[in-house]
């Protein structure tokens, strides 16, 4: 009993940190994919300087995201999804039992009575709801661009020239639940391991995306102001 709750220790922590680092990946390609969009309107003239770079950089952070996004839905055999991730959470969850968990806590050097009081419990019951909450996601349209144009390049999309942009619209705000969803059932099973939570919003992100905007506006209104003095008013 003992080694197997080892092995189903390590395979956890095998599972999650995989999963938990793919998904703050994919919260990195979609809040720069967001931010430099939202930046369009106002950085116009700066983007319209350098079009190639911008309109590949909006794209691969876009399909970037998508292709992440797929990977936790996935359901072939052999493959790490959520579904694979809690499927094995129900053969193991005498990995959250009170003992377990003190042991661990005691490993790690911050075992309180408080820290006990204050554990996070979760059961089959809890994997069960969360595996209804994976399978009630708005991904749908995210599976038919896996589907028709990111894993394969599908038969229909080509011959029927569909437009997936048109015909399986992603929202914004569904990814934001998405990436929001998975977030609170990953960190759920890590707090009830080992009372760690993991952040996946990255502020840095939109400052050093912004970073670049404006650098390139500076550059932009320099070259200008260069045009202006060397032809004078005609520019």
């Amino acid at each position: 009993m003992v080694n197997h709750i080892i092995t189903a220790e390590n395979q956890f922590l095998i599972y999650h940190n995989k999963l938990i680092g793919l998904l703050i990946n994919t919260k990195w390609h979609f809040i720069v994919w967001k931010h430099v969009t939202d930046a369009k309107k106002e950085y116009l003239e700066e983007m319209n300087a350098a079009p190639s770079f911008f309109n590949l950089t909006l794209n691969s952070h876009y399909l970037a995201t998508l292709v992440s996004l797929n990977i936790f839905f996935d359901k072939a055999e052999g493959k790490l999804s959520m579904y694979r991730f809690l499927d094995f959470l129900k053969e193991n969850v005498d990995i959250f039992s009170n003992k377990a968990y003190k042991n661990r806590l005691i490993e790690k050097g911050i075992y309180s009575n408080r820290s006990m009081k204050d554990r996070r419990i979760v059961t089959l019951e809890t994997m069960e709801h969360d595996t209804t909450l994976i399978r009630d996601l708005p991904a749908g349209n995210i599976k038919k661009w896996r589907n028709e144009a990111l894993a394969h390049i599908g038969e229909n999309y080509i011959l029927k020239n569909i437009d997936l942009s048109k015909n399986y619209p992603i929202k914004r705000k569904h990814i934001d639940s998405i990436i929001s969803t998975l977030a609170t059932i990953l960190n759920r099973y890590s707090l009830a391991y080992n009372a760690r939570k993991f952040e996946i919003d990255i502020p840095e992100i939109e400052r050093h995306a912004q970073y670049i905007l404006d650098a390139i506006r500076i550059e932009v209104q320099n070259r200008r102001k260069n045009l202006k003095d060397l032809f004078g008013s005609t520019i």
